[in-house]
Order: C-alpha cells, then sequence, then structure tokens
C-alpha cells in the first residue's frame, strides 16, 4: 500500500531536540531521539514519553453504537462501563485479523476507538459499510484534530500525577476518565504497549488549533518527568519493548490471513455474546484445529532474528519469525513467530536461519524479561 508522508503535529518540536525522523505507515514520526537503546531502558527503569499521534482515532455514536461495536469487534462492548476500555479484534467474514483495537466506552452511546495507523483508512471505510445495516451510527475520525500521547514506565504515574488533580491511583489497568492534565482537558487511560505501567493521553482540539496545544501539553510532561528521569522516546524503542513484552503488531504478527486463535488472542474473544464478523469461522477453527501457532523465540548464540527468517528443526522448516530486535535486558536477540503447532513446545531447542547462518535458539514464552523486576506487575515501582 502506498501513502503520502503526513507530518506528525509536532514533527517540528522533535527535529528542534534532535529527534532522528523516519516514515512509518504514512507518517513521519522520530525513530529515536537519544538512542533507541537508552530509551528502551528509561521506559523499563523510570519513564519516557511517546507521541503515538500516528494512530488512528475514532469517535463512535448514535442509539445503535453499543450493537454495532458488539458486531464487528470480538470483545463484550455493550456489558462496558462508563469508565472501561478493552482490547480486541476488528476480523474479516472468513475470522482474519483485519486490525486489533482498542474501545473506551465514553457514555451510554458514545465511545472512541483507536487502531492502527497503516489500517485507519481500512477500518474507518469498512465501519462505514458495515453501518449501513444499523440505524443510528454515526464514526467520526478525529485524528487529524487530536494528539496522542503514551507517558511509560514505572514512574508514570508519578510524573502524570504533578499535572492532574485527580488521583491517578484509582484509574485500575484499563480504566480511563476524562481529566484536566496541565491545565487542558484530555482523556487519559491507563493503557500502553510496553509491557509496562503507563498512561496514554488524548487530547482533541481543532486541527488549525492542535499543534500549539499539543506542544504545551507534551513540554508539561516532559518537565513533570524530568525529576525521574524522563526521556522522549522514539519508535524503534516502542517495537523493541514490545517485543520483549510478547505484544503482536500489525502487519507483522496480525494480518487478515491469521487469526486470533493463532496469535493465542483467545482471552480478547467473547464467544458467549451475540454474533459478531468472523465468529463462526473462529468456532469453527477452534474445532479443527490449528496449523500453526504464535511463540517466542530467544537466542541461544548470538544473533538477531528478523522478520522472515526460517525458524528450523532437524534442518526442516517448521514455521518463520515475524519479528526480531535485540533485548537491552537479555543482551541478545528475541524475536516472535509461528511454528506449526506440533513443535510448539516451551524452551524447545530450535534454530533460527540468519542469512544462511543456522544459529542456536529456543522457543520461549513472553514476557521475555524478568516479571519480578520488570513490567507492569513487578514487585516494587
Amino acid at each position: 500500500m502506498k501513502f503520502l508522508s503526513t507530518p506528525t503535529h509536532l514533527l517540528e518540536l522533535y527535529k528542534e531536540i534532535g529527534a532522528h525522523i523516519a516514515e512509518y505507515a504514512g507518517w513521519l514520526s522520530p525513530l529515536w531521539f537519544e538512542g533507541v537503546v537508552p530509551e528502551h531502558l528509561a521506559v523499563r527503569e523510570a519513564v519516557g514519553i511517546f507521541d503515538v499521534s500516528h494512530m488512528g482515532r475514532f469517535i463512535i455514536t448514535g442509539t445503535d453504537s453499543a450493537q454495532f461495536l458488539d458486531y464487528v469487534t470480538t470483545m463484550d462492548i455493550q456489558g462496558m462501563g462508563y469508565d472501561v476500555a478493552r482490547y480486541g479484534y476488528v476480523l474479516n467474514q472468513e475470522g482474519g485479523i483485519k486490525d486489533d483495537v482498542i474501545v473506551y466506552r465514553m457514555d451510554k452511546d458514545k465511545f472512541r476507538l483507536v487502531c492502527n495507523a497503516v489500517n485507519r483508512q481500512k477500518i474507518f471505510n469498512w465501519f462505514k459499510e458495515v453501518a449501513k445495516s444499523f440505524n443510528d451510527v454515526k464514526v467520526e475520525d478525529v485524528t487529524f484534530s487530536s494528539v496522542m500521547f503514551a507517558v511509560q514506565g514505572p514512574k508514570a504515574a508519578r510524573t502524570l500525577q504533578k499535572l492532574c488533580k485527580d488521583d491517578l491511583s484509582a484509574i485500575k489497568w484499563y480504566r480511563h476518565i476524562e481529566t484536566e492534565l496541565a491545565g487542558q482537558r484530555c482523556y487519559l487511560s491507563r493503557t500502553g504497549y510496553t509491557g509496562e505501567d503507563g498512561f496514554e493521553v488524548i487530547l482533541i482540539k481543532t486541527p488549525s488549533e492542535i499543534f500549539e496545544y499539543g506542544k504545551r501539553l507534551w513540554k508539561a510532561i516532559y518537565e513533570a518527568g524530568k525529576e525521574y528521569g524522563i526521556k522522549p522516546c522514539g519508535l524503534g524503542a516502542r517495537d523493541s519493548l514490545r517485543i520483549e513484552a510478547g505484544l503482536p503488531l500489525y502487519g507483522n504478527e496480525l494480518r487478515e490471513d491469521i487469526t486470533p486463535l493463532e496469535v493465542r488472542g483467545y482471552t480478547f474473544i467473547k464467544f458467549d455474546k451475540g454474533d459478531f464478523i468472523g465468529k463462526q469461522e473462529l468456532l469453527n477453527l477452534d474445532k479443527s484445529g490449528l496449523d500453526k501457532v504464535r511463540v517466542g523465540i530467544r537466542m541461544i548464540e548470538q544473533g538477531i532474528p528478523r522478520g522472515g527468517f526460517d525458524i528450523l528443526k532437524d534442518d526442516i522448516k517448521i514455521g518463520w519469525i515475524s519479528s526480531g530486535t535485540y533485548s537491552p535486558l537479555i543482551k541478545n536477540g528475541i524475536g516472535l513467530g509461528f511454528v506449526q503447532t506440533k513443535y510448539a513446545v516451551f524452551d524447545a531447542p530450535v534454530l533460527v536461519n540468519i542469512r544462511g547462518r543456522k544459529v542456536k535458539a529456543k522457543l520461549s514464552n513472553w514476557p521475555f524479561y524478568d516479571t519480578l523486576k520488570y513490567g507492569r506487575l513487578r514487585a516494587s515501582k
């Protein structure tokens, strides 16, 4: 798919502070500032701020909005409380993944939805098409009139608490509020894509206002976090953090020819609700059995498994790498991939074909880090 490059709203600010800029899904965004490794470690050990404004953001309203979202996603939407956010999938008719999304209930007939940048137009068009079967559903794309920041790490709550009168400790994981942050009305959710505790902030203005107000908010968060060693972070660290946490990415682990069952996403599928697009196909697949399943890859010998590399067992290809990176915590390569289901045994030895060199590795569960020392559920923060 060919995209026209769109600068992220605060691109000029990031250039001023030394960001290395790259294109992702049609957006010009910071790839790194100081460097991927120091930014990665800042999030694991303190706090980092990411601009994720490239993500698609929709407001969905109407008396049929809950019923509509129940039908186009795998989550239980109609049973959501007004402070609840839920992660799940938008499927095609064959049960393949069109996108993974987060839905936030704002009111009885009002929802906010965040989708992947690469799929924003596809999902918007799909929703508009499906909405024709409902009497009262309106889908509004607010991506270009809003900014979205992810403040992640064990010191994220302390950083944002300095800017907010609401008690952030009362916001549980996958809960959200509308609040005032540094004097600006924002949507704040305890969510993230790093494996760490953290928050995602959405500020909605008009397209002409969003640069100035977004810049003020970013600077306020950055100043508040200096006490805790905050670092501005780019998409490079976001990718290495999410792989370390075992989180899938659309285009790598998630595709229209891969189902949530193969990704090991059973938790995010509500089979006991009413009908939803792709439901019967998933039930049929669950009954017949899976040919492949997602696994983690931990390198034993030195090497970085990259997307597309073959996974071998006794010199026979049993799967492929979908994402790979260098882990600053493990100090070696890690990855995610898919193998034939019969080979999906954790700690089983395998080989990864790294540019013609067969390198020793083992299948692994995720996250790849010690959960007593790192991650949202660590022993101390």
